[in-house]
């Protein structure tokens, strides 16, 4: 059974609020009991029947909706007599800010005499605000784009690419996965084509925090600008912060009905006084075989 915390809801017997207060629910609960050989396959599915959901959702609700960072578990039905489960934890935490020291004042200086083709800083600004993953990767394409400029063609004009790859990314294996004609992840976001970042042939493949890093390196190079290459996650931004814990737990006794509103509720966070509750009702182990 795999049960999701997402700040959605669908008319099904799968949902249920998380909290209801007053005819609202600021959060709700997917439930799904789901046919597979491992944990991570049934995962994968429950999560790719959720996520178009919460997509359409957050369409006709226009409001903020998310799914993605949300806590979870998942529990195997049969041939579990100790009712093992995984458990994995988010919560969201206050960010981390950078310094704007002499490096950054040196580097805004630099910038001064930096001859725009396109609305470079525009877009990267819009990266570093942006709350998901693919609005973030696409302004880094726009600003890729923007630096790049454009060159003459038989047609007219297109995105100068061999500076793109030349003098930007500088890496052949990056370059195709973004840019290669009709094939490209730039391609089929940009034209509206279904890509899911997520499956097995992106996930393991950071477009974003490659591209990011890249341009900050060229501007590094070429406009003498001294932007920290060394910090970590960044950009940083003051909202979607999460920590994350994930663990194999057992509940006391086996055959408890596991709720994910009370797993989350009494889950013991960094400095909370009292955890005995939660390691009452649970206990840690490891993961089981054949799981």
């Amino acid at each position: 059974m795999c049960s999701g915390h997402g700040r959605s809801i669908q008319e099904t017997a799968r949902w249920e609020p998380f909290k209801y207060n007053h005819g609202t629910a600021a959060s709700w609960i997917a439930r799904k009991t789901v046919q597979a050989l491992a944990a991570q396959e049934a995962i994968n599915a429950f999560r790719a029947e959720l996520l178009p959901i919460v997509d359409k959702i957050a369409f006709v609700s226009q409001c903020h909706t998310s799914a993605d960072y949300e806590s979870l578990f998942i529990q195997r039905e049969n041939g579990n007599p100790e009712g093992a489960f995984f458990f994995r934890f988010y919560a969201e935490r206050r960010p981390v800010s950078l310094g704007f020291r002499e490096e950054e004042r040196e580097s805004l200086e630099a910038l001064e005499t930096y001859d725009e083709k396109g609305d470079v800083f525009r877009y990267l600004r819009e990266e570093t605000n942006a709350a998901t993953y693919y609005t973030r990767l696409v302004m880094l394409i726009s600003a890729l784009e923007a630096i790049a400029g454009q060159s003459p063609t038989r047609r007219g004009r297109s995105t100068d690419k061999d500076y793109i790859r030349q003098e930007i990314v500088q890496d052949d294996e990056l370059f195709d996965r973004l840019l290669k004609y009709g094939e490209g992840v730039r391609n089929l976001l940009l034209h509206g084509s279904k890509v899911d970042l997520a499956s097995s042939e992106h996930r393991d493949f950071n477009y974003a925090v490659q591209l990011h890093g890249k341009i900050c390196g060229y501007f590094n190079r070429k406009h003498h600008t001294k932007i920290n290459m060394a910090a970590i996650d960044v950009p940083r931004a003051s909202s979607g912060n999460y920590k994350t814990l994930g663990m194999w737990l057992t509940p006391r006794p086996p055959e408890t009905l596991l709720d994910l509103r009370t797993l989350v509720e009494q889950f013991p966070e960094e400095g909370d006084e009292d955890s005995q509750v939660f390691w009452t009702a649970f206990g840690q182990c490891d993961m089981p075989a054949n799981y």
